[in-house]
């Protein structure tokens, strides 16, 4: 997984996958230097790969930090995943898109049992339905709830609180923006023989 959310950690991140795919030290080195392109090491390491792939580009929510579309390029060897919460930006159009919606208050309770909240089944129900049951929104508040050990704040206490405003530090009072619309982009060049 390459996370796209700045230019360095994408661009760091590409420069990973080339050298898990085979490329040297010293390749890599000149690409991080500039004297090489980045893109085109991470490209020529990806294409040449005798195994199918998949590259998730994991929080591209600013396609302008994934840099020109020279990172992004079709291809027979593997499939590109791209999540974002801005599916219509250009750099997506010719990527084929699935919106993806908030989970159902089961998976939502999944979630939060797995980050290992301490609450039983109905706190967490009414916890998940008070997040509206949105992935990010559940991962943020199960960890903060899941590890509160010298100042454990309870599942009841969390909802009053957060219900009063926005004033405690610990507080997950997300603007809307930040947790609507989750959409994942995928870029297929073919799918991966493996996933048929």
């Amino acid at each position: 997984m390459v996370y796209a959310s700045t230019g360095p950690s994408f661009r760091e991140g590409m420069l990973g996958v080339a050298q898990d795919r085979g490329a040297a030290q010293d390749e890599v080195d000149a690409a991080r230097d500039r004297r090489r392109p980045a893109a085109d090491l991470a490209w020529h390491y990806l294409s040449r790969s005798s195994e199918p792939w998949l590259l998730v580009l994991d929080n591209a929510d600013d396609p302008a930090a994934m840099g020109d579309e020279t990172w992004l390029r079709s291809t027979r060897r593997g499939t590109i995943l791209v999540t974002t919460r801005y599916g219509t930006a250009a750099a997506w159009r010719r990527a084929e898109l699935h919106a993806l919606d908030v989970l159902d208050l089961d998976d939502a309770v999944d979630v939060l049992r797995d980050l290992e909240v301490p609450s039983d089944t109905a706190e967490l129900e009414e916890l998940a339905r008070a997040l509206g049951c949105h992935p990010l929104a559940l991962v943020l508040a199960g960890t903060y709830l899941s590890h509160r050990y010298l100042d454990p704040v309870t599942v009841d206490e969390f909802l009053e609180r957060n219900q009063r405003g926005s004033g405690h530090r610990w507080s997950l009072a997300l603007p809307p923006t930040a947790v609507e619309g989750t959409k994942i982009s995928h870029v297929r060049a073919d799918c991966l023989p493996a996933l048929r």
